[in-house]
């Protein structure tokens, strides 16, 4: 069985499209030459939360889209930082 990554890779014609899906710390790897204005779109998934500034991400994504370029967030921001307090009356 493929993943749905390896699918939607798969689907994506090198010649008309590029696709990345990357591990490791956003800032390092997107926050370069190669990489600016070079995106239509940044489909980001309980992502935003996870940086420590989000300023910084919100820079680079910015840096990162073409002009015109959307970005689509899903996913609550400090989800996981709530505390026990936030959930108690």
């Amino acid at each position: 069985d493929q993943s749905a990554i390896e699918i939607l890779q798969s689907s994506l014609s090198s010649s008309q499209s590029a696709f990345s899906f990357s591990a490791g710390d956003f800032i390092e790897l997107y926050n370069n030459d190669h990489n600016t204005n070079a995106w239509d779109a940044v489909v980001t998934c309980f992502f935003i939360d996870t940086s420590p500034v989000i300023m910084e991400y919100v820079e680079v994504i910015h840096k990162i889209l073409r002009p015109g370029g959307v970005w689509i967030n899903l996913g609550p921001l400090l989800y996981h930082w709530a505390s026990d307090d936030d959930f108690t009356q």
